[in-house]
């Protein structure tokens, strides 16, 4: 996560054969001398998402680590696999016009008393909680007040 400032870079054209390889087409800048290059420092709250993908290998999904652990994809996934099972979560995001957004659903799949009120807000330990176990303690407490 270092910053770093181009300062006046000038912007490479995209090589045609390029595409077609299947290179990558993100921008890319040149500058004639290294003075042109400034590292502003470094960014303290940047991460890649601790999830997995389908095929085993880590996500590579950037993401603000004071917000989340975890990239917006792989909690609204994590989400869709809990509100397929269970027919009492599908209400969730329902308390109003305008208010079903991704934060307030991180809000909801916090576990009481062992985190603040939003995902990423926990102690920082040697390696976060996966979603899964976020997940958990919520999936108790709903099968508990269900039951009575």
């Amino acid at each position: 996560g270092i910053v770093v400032a181009v300062l006046n870079g000038k912007k490479k054209d995209e090589q045609p054969e390029a595409s077609s390889k299947g290179a990558s087409k993100d921008p890319s800048f040149s500058v004639d001398y290294p003075g042109q290059i400034v590292i502003l420092g470094k960014a303290r709250d940047y991460g890649k998402c601790r999830s997995l993908r389908r095929d085993g290998q880590p996500c590579g999904n950037v993401v603000n680590t004071a917000e989340c652990p975890y990239c917006e994809y792989h909690v609204a996934s994590e989400m869709k696999k809990l509100n397929s099972k269970r027919a009492n979560l599908q209400n969730w995001g329902s308390t109003g016009p305008g208010k079903h957004t991704l934060v307030s659903q991180r809000e909801k799949l916090v576990a009481t008393g062992r985190h603040a009120a939003k995902i990423g807000h926990f102690p920082r330990t040697s390696r976060p909680p996966a979603v899964g176990e976020l997940m958990a303690p919520m999936t108790g407490n709903l099968t508990s007040s269900s039951s009575s």
